[in-house]
């Protein structure tokens, strides 16, 4: 005869699990006070034990990161203050007087405008609505008589063409958020542009978005 391994597992005995052991419930210390009464304090061994590894934590640490809802949303609704800046010179719409001038890259309490949607809502805005831009400092509204005569301000004029603006922005979608790319296109259908000429004010002479 031959003699083989079996593969047959071995026999086990079936054996019940362990009863369920309860969690240590702690040192329970009896309190005295006067006249008789009493309490106890059950001191609580908790999850750290003699022995367990402490993950070290920089100077920086904070026991949560919280993200912060209550922050400006990044929609443009009308109303909102907005500054008007010139992408690639940094430069940003500015008043001098009734003058609207683009010289220099900080913002001013004379470079905050508010935005208006024509209808008066304060519904989000979308690209290609029409709008007043509201000199925040001075109360008196942007406006572009014609393509000869630079950017102004002057008294609101619900009448005035020239205050009417077109608000456009670059790429989707559709509705406008800050630091989005804008352009803002006059009553002549031309978009105002930095240094048509050399000096500083601002005008709007041409159909092409610069």
């Amino acid at each position: 005869m031959g003699c083989g391994g079996s593969t047959a597992k071995p026999y086990i005995p079936h054996e019940d699990p362990p009863d369920p052991v309860a969690p240590n419930a702690g040192k329970q210390t009896e309190v005295k006070v006067d006249g008789g009464a009493g309490f106890t304090i059950n001191q609580h061994a908790g999850k750290a034990h003699p022995g367990d590894k402490v993950r070290e934590k920089g100077s920086g640490f904070l026991p949560f990161v919280r993200y912060d809802m209550s922050a400006v949303p990044p929609q443009i609704k009308g109303g909102d203050h907005i500054y008007l800046i010139f992408t690639y010179s940094e430069v940003a719409l500015e008043a001098q007087g009734d003058k609207i001038v683009g010289e220099g890259a900080e913002l001013k309490d004379s470079c905050l405008f508010r935005v208006w949607r024509k209808d008066g809502t304060n519904a989000v805005f979308q690209d290609g609505d029409s709008v007043f831009f509201e000199h925040v400092e001075s109360g008196k509204y942007l406006e572009l008589p014609n393509d000869t005569q630079p950017l102004c301000l002057a008294d609101k004029n619900e009448s005035s063409t020239g205050q009417t603006f077109g608000f456009f922005k670059q790429g989707r979608p559709m509705e406008m958020k800050h630091r989005d790319t804008v352009y803002v296109q006059s009553w002549l259908h031309h978009y105002v542009e930095y240094r048509y000429f050399e000096d500083s004010n601002l005008y709007a002479k041409r159909w092409q978005r610069r």
